[in-house]
């Protein structure tokens, strides 16, 4: 919150909002004695706080320094006045009780806590589904690119969105990454069952029950390899193994994956896992769009929708 000329005003940040006044005199009369002047409820009003009638007010350091607490539409509101010379600052301190304001209500280092080395950047868009957040941590390769600094660190993490709890985690990609982890996951239910697909920094695309795990490690249901079998990686970039950067696409019981290679795999969704864990599941159709597959396709109407480097596609599923 701000006092600015004869206004307030909000602004928030992790622990408080915090400007300056330039007092006008009558602004603090009677706070030492516990009392607020009509001048000051008056800047509060006219910032869309009206402060009630009865507040606590307590003075931390004489003619300098006070605290007002006041319950503001059932919650407990704390605010904090410095004055400094014909300057006054006010602090308002937000909670998690604050509904309609910013706040940091956990947070989570996957660096410090998981050993965790991104390559650049960590850049996942995390997923939801239900009380579950899907995160890729962008383990990678270091700055030489010849190296992996942390290959038995998670690629894949399930946590509970509302602590930050860690539910379980997955390295499967480990030191088969190629580069870095560049795509987010997905969730759909299929035939009952729900599944959150992660593409891997193996150029490999996995998908997990997204409703149980056990003992901290998530329930593999199929996993597909974007690259031909005799494709091979040598770290630094060289060899025939492209990475998945497209996030995948979910559309009327098939699941839609571009890759750098300029493939993009449409196949359907199964629950049956012996097969495909084993094997590798195959797609239905693929496509070769000419090159490389950066962005994420949609699809709407049966009508794929899907860029590669110089172009962008419209193709209509065939009536049949």
């Amino acid at each position: 919150m701000r006092l600015e000329g004869t206004r307030l005003r909000i602004t928030a940040t992790e622990d408080s909002a915090k400007e300056v006044l330039h007092l006008e005199t009558n602004v603090l009369a009677g706070i030492g004695a516990g009392k607020l002047s009509p001048a000051l409820r008056t800047l509060f009003v006219s910032s869309g706080i009206g402060l009630p009638e009865r507040v606590e007010i307590s003075v931390a350091e004489p003619n300098k320094q006070w605290d007002i607490i006041a319950m503001i539409d059932g919650v407990r509101k704390n605010f904090r006045l410095d004055a400094e010379g014909q300057k006054l600052t006010c602090h308002v301190k937000i909670s998690p009780a604050d509904r309609e304001e910013a706040d940091v209500v956990w947070k989570f280092d996957m660096m410090a806590e998981l050993g965790v080395s991104q390559h650049n950047m960590a850049n996942c868009s995390p997923t939801i589904w239900g009380n579950t957040l899907f995160i890729c941590t962008s383990n990678a390769v270091d700055e030489s690119h010849n190296h992996i600094p942390a290959p038995d660190a998670p690629s894949f993490m399930a946590m509970d969105k509302n602590n930050g709890e860690v539910l379980w985690t997955d390295n499967s990609p480990g030191q088969n990454i190629l580069h870095g982890q560049w795509s987010s996951p997905v969730v759909g239910v299929f035939e009952g069952v729900p599944q959150v697909i992660f593409p891997g920094g193996d150029g490999w695309l996995y998908s997990f029950r997204a409703d149980r795990w056990k003992d901290s490690k998530p329930e593999l249901v199929w996993k597909f390899d974007a690259n031909a079998k005799e494709s091979k990686w040598i770290l630094g970039g060289r060899g025939t193994r492209n990475n998945l950067i497209a996030v995948p696409v979910i559309y009327d019981g098939l699941v839609y994956v571009g890759d750098e290679d300029g493939d993009v795999a449409i196949f359907d969704l199964s629950p049956d896992s012996t097969e495909s864990i084993d094997k590798g599941l195959s797609p239905k159709h693929e496509i070769n769009m000419g090159n490389s597959l950066y962005q994420t396709p949609i699809v709407a109407n049966n009508v794929l929708y899907i860029a590669n480097k110089t172009h962008l596609f419209a193709i209509e599923a065939n009536a049949d």
